[in-house]
């Protein structure tokens, strides 16, 4: 086999998988990131089967070597652009899959997806094996063009992302198909220059189909559907990258999304600023301050306030910065010393440009930093008076996930001086799960380093939607519970839990009990209830490891090593 055969496998093996993982990037976009994973299937698919057609029919295949490797490059130039262009104009909705009346047609979907793909990773298994079936004696070479093309495509790829929108990156693959097509030779009897005229005008006809008939959208349930189709609306930064397509948006309907008091006007607070929204991949996932003047009258309606009321003055540690708005609410709130850590590099950048939080950072005793929560717990030991988590840390970035693992929260309690507070938010909108899933967490590690009563280092309050975890290495106080009664019925919050709470506590909020074995309400619904608190009460219980056994959701602490925060399904 000559050295140069082996040019078409190195840049056919880097243009699938470049397209194979432009396409995840893709269905992270257009719908969400999970189903970005069964383009893996879709691609081992197309080569399983292609290997299966190899073995069968070997004798035709080395038999016309040839036709098929010269035939085959074009042909993955048309099947990717028809496959691409077929894929954006499939209707899926992975939330009708929640219907049973539904969710027959996005299976059907679903294979819609394979049936446009397949016919490009099988000609792709098809080609790589046909060398494999033709230079017998070349493998190790061959394998080594395929590997190295590979590694190219996604270094290829992954520089690409920032530059090029995630909708088009295929246009910027199928040269390599081009490439792949010049170095074999013409199929049957056709002249060089016709063969190469053709190749050039089919891929100039694919280069535009993809531009001119790409129906690629952002689902319509996603946060930032209806904010781009409102009247007015204005992109005024786009940020591509690998990491996610981030878009700011301007329009009336953006602003600071909080967690507010129904009692906002007898606190004499006014209504959450407007702001920019801040999207990643069509969700949204913070808020930045808009160019006017910051008043910050709002801040004392705040369910997540809290601990700068209990512990006044403090020195603090926001974990994620929501966009630049926890700087200065707690800047607002009279802290004396502030770190603030966000991670993600793109949102560091865009919070640091903001002109508000760049008045608070002149502040000396107020800092921003790129590290994440574990890293800092390394070197830095009981400093803060309180540790604050922003309530859409976790919804920010995948990798934030482990901000939530025991291993995090044991960093924590070490950072906090002795009566210090931890403040971890969650959301009860769907199920009391995920609170429970880091109650036990907490439980675990207080337990773990010499706690004896780990429930009294536990405080839990909420609103209707939302619900904040106080933890604290001290245990909490008759005078630290009677300013959370205080602030809780200042604000119509209701409190879930506290050492010897009453389970028969007023609640403001309604939060029924559902049975998720039969989808019914289990609660009296003839008065208020508080599922939440029923919950943990039979969490701290002596039933204890039943509770966690029984229960109809997996509710284990998330670890390093099992990080996945949302993974609550048995």
């Amino acid at each position: 086999m000559k050295k140069i055969s082996l040019i078409p496998v190195f840049f056919i093996s880097a243009a699938a998988v470049g397209f194979e993982i432009s396409l995840t990037r893709y269905f992270s976009i257009v719908s969400w990131s999970p189903y970005g994973y069964w383009v893996i299937s879709i691609t081992m698919v197309g080569f399983a089967v292609s290997g299966v057609v190899l073995s069968m029919f070997k004798d035709f295949f080395e038999r016309n070597t040839r036709l098929i490797l010269s035939i085959i490059p074009l042909l993955l130039l048309i099947t990717a652009t028809i496959g691409y262009i077929v894929m954006t104009v499939i209707p899926f909705n992975p939330l009708e899959f929640q219907n049973p009346n539904t969710a027959l047609d996005q299976l059907f979907n679903i294979w819609k997806y394979y049936g446009a793909l397949f016919p490009f990773f099988f000609l792709t298994g098809l080609f790589i094996g046909t060398n494999f079936l033709s230079g017998m004696d070349s493998i190790p070479r061959i394998y080594s063009a395929d590997l190295v093309g590979a590694g190219f495509g996604t270094l290829f790829i992954l520089a690409l992302m920032f530059w090029i929108h995630p909708f088009l990156l295929l246009n910027f693959l199928l040269p390599f198909l081009v490439v792949a097509a010049f170095f074999q030779p013409p199929p049957g009897k056709i002249r060089r220059a016709i063969f190469l005229l053709s190749l050039i005008l089919i891929t100039g006809l694919c280069e535009v189909a993809i531009v001119k008939f790409n129906q690629a959208n952002f689902n319509e349930y996603k946060s930032i559907y209806s904010s781009i189709h409102v009247a007015g609306n204005k992109t005024i930064n786009e940020i591509l990258s690998p990491r996610g397509y981030f878009s700011v948006l301007d329009n009336f309907t953006e602003h600071q999304d909080v967690d507010f008091s129904n009692n906002a006007s007898l606190l004499k607070a006014t209504a959450p600023p407007a702001s920019y929204g801040l999207y990643k991949d069509g969700n949204r996932i913070g808020a930045i301050p808009k160019d006017e003047a910051y008043q910050g009258t709002y801040v004392t309606a705040l369910l997540d306030i809290f601990p700068y009321y209990l512990r006044p003055e403090p020195s603090a540690l926001l974990v994620g910065t929501e966009g630049g708005f926890r700087l200065l609410e707690a800047k607002k709130l009279g802290v004396n010393t502030l770190a603030a850590l966000e991670p993600d590099p793109i949102l560091y950048s865009l919070t640091a440009k903001n002109i508000f939080v760049q008045n608070v950072l002149a502040d000396p005793k107020i800092k921003m930093l790129n590290v994440t929560p574990l890293a800092l717990s390394k070197d830095v030991q009981k400093q803060f008076d309180i540790i604050d988590i922003s309530s859409n840390f976790l919804s920010q970035s995948d990798p934030n996930e482990y901000a939530f693992t025991e291993e995090a929260l044991r960093g924590y309690l070490r950072m906090l001086k002795v009566g210090g507070v931890l403040s971890i938010p969650d959301s009860i909108r769907e199920t009391t799960a995920y609170s429970l899933k880091i109650l036990e967490t907490v439980y675990r590690t207080l337990s773990a380093m010499g706690v004896q009563s780990p429930e009294e280092h536990i405080i839990v309050y909420r609103s209707s939607w939302n619900d904040r975890i106080l933890v604290s290495p001290s245990a909490f106080t008759a005078a630290d519970i009677e300013k959370l009664l205080a602030f809780a019925n200042q604000r119509s919050f209701d409190i879930s839990y506290y050492k010897s709470i009453d389970p028969a506590m007023n609640v403001w909020n309604d939060l029924p009990a559902v049975s998720f074995e039969t989808g019914q309400i289990v609660s009296d619904e003839s008065k208020a209830s508080d599922a939440l608190r029923d919950d943990i009460l039979k969490l701290f219980s002596a039933s204890h490891d039943e509770f966690v056994r029984s229960n109809f959701f997996r509710v284990e602490p998330a670890t390093l090593n099992q990080p996945d925060f949302y993974s609550i399904l048995r």
